[in-house]
């Protein structure tokens, strides 16, 4: 495990601090940080990848299995330069470029999760979907992170994440847009 301190001095030179605040960082890298070694990850989201340089960072240093799902259609350049983070992470991790819709339509997605995040689309039917997954994919202590949870401009986050998190789910912390839950 690395401190946050040396984790940021990659993950501040990834996108922009709007994509992910420091104060947000700093909650996504303390929640990574209770993961027993060799844990799997999945995000949903990934785009610029400020959020993946952390948890490529950290499954380099505990072997964590990680898959990362991500059409890259938003900028023609962002696949360019989350492959140029992830190199200067030499994490292992599998890259799936299509729609979370698609990679689960596959049947790529047979794991179970300790640490979800999404960030993917921030349509209400897709973020809908993306939360009914949780219940197979994950089991009792996993973390699951959303970001944009109660931004104002993108309400279809908040409203489909309050219809899905309830009995089975407890919201740990949430610090600007990041809302932490866990599978109890």
């Amino acid at each position: 495990m690395s401190d946050f301190d040396s984790v940021m001095k990659l993950t501040a030179t990834v996108g922009s601090p709007v994509l992910l605040e420091p104060d947000e960082c700093a909650l996504f890298y303390r929640t990574l940080t209770q993961l027993e070694a060799g844990s799997s990850i999945l995000e949903i989201g990934v785009s610029y990848g400020r959020s993946t340089s952390l948890i490529l960072q950290e499954a380099k240093t505990q072997g964590h299995d990680v898959d990362l799902v991500d059409p890259f259609l938003d900028e023609p350049d962002s696949l360019r330069r989350f492959i140029q983070m992830a190199g200067n992470t030499d994490a292992n991790f599998s890259l799936h470029k299509m729609t979370a819709e698609r990679w689960f339509a596959s049947g790529r997605s047979l794991n179970i999760y300790d640490f979800i995040h999404i960030d993917g689309s921030h349509v209400y039917a897709d973020v809908a979907a993306d939360c009914k997954r949780l219940d197979y994919l994950t089991a009792s202590g996993a973390f699951v992170l959303f970001h944009d949870y109660g931004r104002e401009s993108l309400p279809d986050v908040k409203k489909a994440i309050d219809e899905k998190i309830g009995e089975v789910w407890e919201r740990v912390d949430l610090v600007g847009t990041l809302l932490v839950v866990r599978r109890k």
